[in-house]
């Protein structure tokens, strides 16, 4: 009996879910998926809050090598650079002992953040909801610069010299230094819900089942062409619709499983970019220009099996989330004329924009309400730990962890 309890368990994990309040999950840096929420059945709306960390210092390319962060958009060639100081009238400060040789610097980036995500849902009348969720964090991100073959480039000179030049080029280009500090809001995320709950169809104790359409307010902060060491906040100023459906099911007493699909799009937008005109680094383009983006369809699955009650409320859940983005295209709005006379490649930024990523999660939680006579307002308070992995499929995404602690109050 125990082996088939858990053969279903595992079965329900892949092919069913229950409600999860649906966080920004179209991230490329950040791991901001859905969280179970289980509706009790005489208090459906809640409210909850959630601070969390997170922290990256790699990433998957699409070979899923892991490399370091900038090396999505590929490698740092400062005698590119020069080159492309030069094809937009500025001078090129590269050192004349180096002009021969290649000047590749590895730059490790590492990004950590800490905010507090709050999510909002009423059922205004059975078995329509409407809710929210939005979030506020600072982030701290740096870059560190090292030559990939100094001994090799010492026969041509001075390594100082070549490391003036780099940040001579940089301040050339009216480029921040390698750190960025700032806070600030994340996308604002509003929905309507249609869904009910149903006690014991087809041999289930308990079915929670619901269809979701929601809409994406570009509330985040965006990343700034100025400082390359920032990271959107989450969509990057674009738009966009969503809609997914969820099912929970309870199989026996305290034993729960399910998942969630969902599909998004963000809409295009045209914003100034740094486009590379020499093969530099995207990143540090000598050129600014319109750039028209219009993202590609997002779609997640969240799944999960969790058991309730283990001690007086004590649960354990174990989720899995598996994000995949389709790829965006790129149109530069420069006249033809401008385009003839300076060429800018966008394939670096388009062929980094398909991405999938793959999060473990770990949850532990405790409902304060779950034995009690009156359960009144008892929060139900959860620690999760969102854990990068490589099973199917991960590529061009940063490996980023997320700690967060929830407190949730139904009503």
């Amino acid at each position: 009996m125990l082996k088939k309890t858990a053969k279903c368990i595992v079965v329900s994990c892949l092919f069913f879910s229950h409600s999860m309040f649906c966080m920004i999950c179209d991230s490329q840096f950040f791991p901001f998926y859905p969280k179970p929420r289980t509706r009790i059945t005489d208090k459906p709306s809640w409210f909850s809050v959630d601070p969390f960390f997170t922290r990256a210092d790699s990433a998957y390319d699409d070979k899923e090598n892991e490399i370091l962060i900038p090396c999505l958009l590929g490698q740092y060639d400062q005698r590119k650079l020069g080159l492309a100081l030069e094809k937009v009238g500025l001078d090129n400060p590269m050192p004349d002992a180096f002009m021969g040789f290649e000047a590749i610097w590895s730059i490790d980036q590492k990004i950590e953040t800490g905010g507090v995500a709050l999510s909002f849902e009423h059922m205004t009348f059975r078995p329509v909801a409407f809710g929210f969720t939005w979030l506020f964090m600072h982030a701290n991100s740096r870059h560190f610069f090292c030559l990939t073959d100094p001994a090799r480039l010492k026969l041509a000179g001075h390594i100082e010299e070549l490391k003036d030049a780099r940040l001579q080029m940089h301040k050339d280009l009216g480029l921040c230094e390698a750190y960025s500090s700032r806070s600030g809001m994340g996308d604002f995320d509003a929905y309507i819900r249609v869904g009910d709950i149903w006690d014991y169809p087809l041999r289930f104790r308990r079915v929670d089942a619901g269809f979701t359409v929601g809409m994406i307010f570009p509330g985040g902060k965006k990343r700034e062409i100025n400082s390359v060491t920032t990271v959107p906040f989450g969509g990057d100023g674009h738009w966009g619709a969503y809609f997914k459906g969820d099912l929970e099911l309870e199989l026996k007493e305290d034993i729960k499983a399910g998942f969630l699909m969902r599909f998004g799009k963000r809409f295009q937008k045209t914003k100034n970019m740094r486009l590379p005109v020499a093969g530099e680094h995207p990143l540090f383009g000598a050129l600014v220009a319109p750039v028209c983006v219009d993202p590609g369809i997002n779609f997640l699955f969240s799944g999960y099996a969790s058991i309730e009650n283990l001690r007086a409320g004590l649960g354990l859940r174990l989720g899995v989330n598996l994000c995949l983005q389709e790829s965006s295209s790129f149109q530069d709005l420069r006249s033809d004329k401008e385009k003839d006379a300076l060429p800018a490649k966008l394939n670096a930024y388009e062929d980094v924009s398909r991405w999938t990523s793959e999060h473990i999660c770990l949850d532990v939680f405790y409902d304060f309400g779950k034995t009690a006579i009156d359960r009144g307002y008892k929060p139900i308070v959860t620690f999760s730990w969102d854990i990068p992995y490589m099973l199917f499929l991960s590529e061009n995404v940063v490996r980023t962890h997320r700690i967060s602690l929830g407190i949730e109050f139904n009503f």
